[in-house]
């Protein structure tokens, strides 16, 4: 399999780059492990990006600074500059150009109460993929990272990393995880919202995968995804896709995006001639929410899809049958509202009335918003919805909170992506290898 993304660590590994395993290095629930096959996924998508030794971030009165160990800010006086010219006399990066003049100013730069910080890598998409740089999601720092798209526009593009504006509460965090994400995407995504009635045909693989779901074990539901994933793992994709996200509640719930920060060779713009190539949906939700995670349980306090659930239920029998009513009603709560039996469990899902259609060979990418003023983590999943089509995105409590949801506000993200590009590796080269491959 060709790499979906060629790299150069121009300085010496001060940030690792490496593929994340499906269970988080065992970490994760046992119930999950063996029942949340997307969830799974979800971990492992991309590359994830961390230090190799941990720093510090610290927040005051003025702008935030990052502090290293004294070997690392030893090695990094020696040789920061040196690699830099190195990188300028390759023509990895132009001289006197917009990344030039960035990284001359130094490693890391505040600003405003954001903090940017270059990785000292650099990548280059490969023809037809693009890249996805964000926060690492399943697995990551207290701290966020504003997203941007790389292109494949031909050139080396530095990784750079800007975190988001930090309180001045906690005065210091520390960056000893996965700090953020690099995903490949393929451009050429359209997406589109119907309502049900127009694309029945993704309710009926809905209906004929939970037939039998009031009598059938969640372990033999869990199976069956698993071997019908399986089924289909290696199929071809078409290049280019047009995604169908199908409402059952209101599609005015739900919104078609672009990306709008993306990095060039030429440097950081809003502005892409390709931002359009490239579509996702943002998920609404279905109603209002009130909850709170006491360091045990979650309790949903209050789940208000006001009359939504019984005009869903009856354009679900219109269709396809009063029978076939018990394979939809669960998704129709919104959220849970049967007391927690598991305790010490942070997770949650949502189950939006929505489900999702895309070409053979595409899955989507579902991340997760962030909530309660993100005490709450939206975390990522990947859902084959060219043969399943539901959509339960999946959150992650960090503190005891109280917390709500409106409805309409943004609960998820999908994202068109071919199964095989998310399987493909990377390509890791010198800066004098690279030199020569762009001559």
């Amino acid at each position: 399999m060709d790499p979906c993304f060629d790299l150069v660590d121009a300085l010496g590994g001060l940030f690792v780059v490496e593929k994340r395993s499906s269970t988080l290095d065992g970490t994760i629930p046992l119930r999950a492990a063996r029942g949340c096959q997307p969830l799974l996924e979800g971990n492992s998508v991309g590359f994830q990006i961390r230090l190799r030794e941990p720093a510090r971030i610290r927040v005051g009165r003025r702008d935030p600074v990052l502090r290293f160990s004294r070997s690392v800010a030893n090695h990094l006086d020696g040789t920061y500059q040196d690699q830099l010219e190195l990188l300028v006399t390759s023509g990895l990066i132009a001289s006197g150009g917009f990344w030039h003049r960035w990284l001359h100013r130094g490693l890391a730069q505040a600003r405003e109460g954001a903090l940017r910080i270059w990785t000292g890598l650099l990548v280059r998409p490969a023809p037809g993929s693009w890249i996805l740089v964000s926060r690492a999601y399943n697995r990551r720092c207290l701290v966020g990272v504003r997203e941007y798209v790389v292109p494949d526009d031909g050139g080396w593009v530095p990784v750079m990393l800007e975190f988001e504006r930090l309180p001045r509460s906690p005065p210091e965090v520390w960056l000893d995880s996965e700090v953020a994400t690099m995903a490949p995407l393929s451009p050429n995504v359209r997406v589109d919202i119907h309502p049900l009635e127009a694309q029945p045909a993704v309710g009926m693989t809905f209906r004929d995968f939970y037939r039998n779901r009031a009598e059938a074990k969640s372990d033999e539901q869990n199976g069956r995804y698993r071997r019908l994933v399986a089924d289909i793992a290696d199929i071809p994709y078409p290049i280019g896709a047009r995604c169908r996200i199908v409402a059952g509640d209101r599609m005015a719930l739900h919104r078609v995006g672009t990306f709008h920060r993306f990095a060039t060779p030429l440097g950081l713009t809003s502005r892409h001639v390709g931002r359009h190539r490239l579509q996702f949906a943002t998920i609404g939700a279905t109603g209002n929410v009130r909850a709170r995670w006491d360091g045990l349980g979650v309790r949903f306090e209050k789940v208000d899809v006001g009359a939504l659930a019984e005009r869903f239920r009856k354009r679900w029998a219109k269709l396809y049958g009063q029978a076939s009513l018990p394979a939809a009603e669960w998704i129709t709560q919104f959220a849970p509202t049967t007391p927690v039996a598991t305790r010490g469990e942070p997770y949650f899902i949502l189950t939006p009335f929505v489900f999702s259609l895309t070409p053979p060979g595409w899955s989507c990418m579902v991340d997760g918003a962030d909530l309660g003023a993100g005490a709450i983590a939206g975390l990522r999943g990947v859902v084959a919805t060219d043969c399943y089509g539901g959509i339960a995105p999946v959150y992650h409590c960090h503190a005891p909170l109280r917390f709500e949801v409106r409805q309409g506000a943004p609960i998820a993200r999908l994202l068109p992506v071919p199964r095989r590009l998310l399987q493909a590796p990377i390509r890791v080269l010198h800066a004098r290898e690279a030199a020569r491959s762009e001559g």
